[in-house]
């Protein structure tokens, strides 16, 4: 993973300033349903975790917009010189930077906090990697079905909308056959 990573940075070579002006100018579509699922979880004293392969300088947007502290967004920071804002790698010691790195930041936190039971939900193969650190996975097709997540034995529920996992948080869901306890 941290190769392949290694592999796209160097070719795009983002420079802060690219950075910048792509989030001046384009704004940051949501799934549907997302901010709402993450508001439920927030009112129900959840404590929700962004944990992502993408870029911090991309994702800490989310984040705030999701109301999710800075703490609890684990992702890759990219390092830029500071004199020309050119790219200059990224930083390795991040977790999310290699293979394996989401199920490692799980395990940590259960771990530091004491957290008995976690769902992890989503889309890729780096996800799947955390089904035997987590309680239950929860594979999302909402913006693009990928068959190693969706047909994979050890998913517990796979959604293409987030709108199920609300309703199931607000008892809604009529099938309890896809009843997951968050």
């Amino acid at each position: 993973f941290r190769e392949s990573f290694a592999a796209r940075l160097s070719i795009i070579q983002p420079t802060s300033r690219m950075i910048q002006n792509f989030l001046a100018t384009h704004q940051l579509p949501f799934t549907s349903s997302v901010e709402e699922l993450i508001h439920e979880l927030h009112r129900q004293g959840k404590h929700v975790y962004l944990i992502s392969g993408g870029i911090r300088n991309m994702i800490a947007p989310i984040a705030e917009t999701l109301r999710i502290p800075h703490s609890r967004v684990y992702c890759n920071s990219l390092l830029f010189d500071e004199n020309t804002g050119a790219y200059c790698g990224f930083d390795c010691e991040e977790p999310t930077s290699s293979d394996q790195g989401k199920a490692r930041v799980i395990s940590s936190l259960k771990e530091a906090y004491g957290y008995q039971k976690v769902v992890h939900i989503g889309d890729g193969s780096t996800d799947l990697q955390t089904k035997p650190v987590v309680e239950a996975f929860i594979g999302f097709g909402g913006v693009v079905v990928r068959p190693a997540v969706q047909n994979h034995a050890d998913c517990d529920w796979f959604v293409t909308d987030f709108k199920d996992l609300l309703d199931s948080l607000k008892g809604k869901d009529k099938d309890k056959n896809k009843t997951v306890s968050l």
